[in-house]
């Protein structure tokens, strides 16, 4: 009868075991899920920056750079040569595997392809925008745009 009870007391024993680790690894998976989240928010927002250093789009006048800006032209230009293999392979260890594209909203829209580097398989999609001036030399005006990235989580 003893070892009845003894048997019984570590049945029940492990069983609480089982439950109570496997609440701690949901409770650390979910923590892990949140913490990846913010890095790859992070992660989206650094090359959202380094495209507004990029300096074959900014404007510059003199040598004097002007903040969140793009040259319309360098923009063309920019979005002709990314098409090309070897290009691709230069900006890949910057950007990575993103769609990164610059939408002028006003006076005109327009839309330019700066980067297209997606995989053929991932797991979630994480968008930032910030809004950015496009600089039209010819007209002489800033045209007011946002350039987005869409960094792929694999």
């Amino acid at each position: 009868m003893r070892i009845l009870e003894s048997v019984a007391v570590l049945v029940i024993f492990f069983i609480l075991l089982v439950i109570a680790s496997t609440i701690y690894f949901k409770i650390q998976n979910s923590r892990m899920d949140k913490e990846r989240l913010v890095f790859e928010n992070a992660e989206t927002m650094r090359t959202l920056i380094k495209l507004q250093s990029l300096p074959e789009l900014d404007c510059s006048f003199a040598s004097a750079h002007t903040i969140n800006c793009f040259d319309k032209y360098k923009l063309i230009a920019f979005s002709d040569l990314i098409k090309k293999d070897a290009a691709k392979e230069f900006y890949y260890p910057i950007f990575g595997e993103a769609t990164i594209s610059v939408n002028i909203s006003f006076p005109v829209k327009e839309n330019f392809l700066i980067y297209d580097s997606k995989p053929s398989k991932f797991r979630s999609m994480i968008k930032q925008m910030m809004p950015v001036l496009v600089y039209d030399a010819v007209s002489g005006k800033y045209l007011f745009s946002q350039s987005e990235v869409s960094k792929y989580v694999q």
